[in-house]
């Protein structure tokens, strides 16, 4: 099994790394940590899809650097801000035919009906609050990959 694991705070993706590496076997585990890696990385991830993605919503554009350092914001981050750059993530996904077919799970401190609206017209989303229990993290994970095996026809053990 593949997860991507997208989250700048090093200590919440120590802690999920640990969680999923006890919760499952056979894991490759990839991890971005911001928007802009994640930009960067959107074609290379589309050629070798992982089953699922883990998505922080509350991401940085990049790690703090001078300004002289730093890649420039896009207009869509500078309209935006930095406040939910998981969800311009999210469009990003939904905008690729061959990254729009990943199942994703939000995995926030923000609650769902904050985001509700911002759902839609997206990948296939899952919602997880960051307050869960972490066997409930495992849960969800293994719930999305059993849909998803179930939709695409799958055998059980993919």
């Amino acid at each position: 099994m593949r997860i991507l694991l997208i989250e700048d705070n090093r200590l919440q993706a120590e802690y999920i790394e640990r969680t999923l590496e006890s919760g499952f076997v056979r894991l490759s585990l990839g991890r971005i940590s911001t928007e802009h890696e994640f930009r960067s990385e959107a074609s290379k991830i589309a050629e070798d899809p992982p089953d699922v993605i883990l998505l922080d919503v509350m991401l940085r554009w990049t790690d703090p650097a001078p300004e002289s350092e730093m890649p420039p914001r896009p207009d869509d981050v500078v309209a935006g801000g930095s406040q939910r750059a998981g969800l311009r993530c999210l469009r990003v996904l939904s905008s690729d035919a061959r990254l729009a077919t990943i199942p994703v799970i939000l995995y926030t401190v923000l609650a769902r009906a904050d985001l509700e609206g911002e759902m839609e017209n997206s990948v296939k989303v899952e919602y997880l609050p960051k307050e869960a229990e972490a066997q409930s993290l495992i849960e969800k994970i293994t719930q999305v990959l059993r849909d998803r095996r179930k939709s695409e026809n799958l055998p059980s053990g993919t």
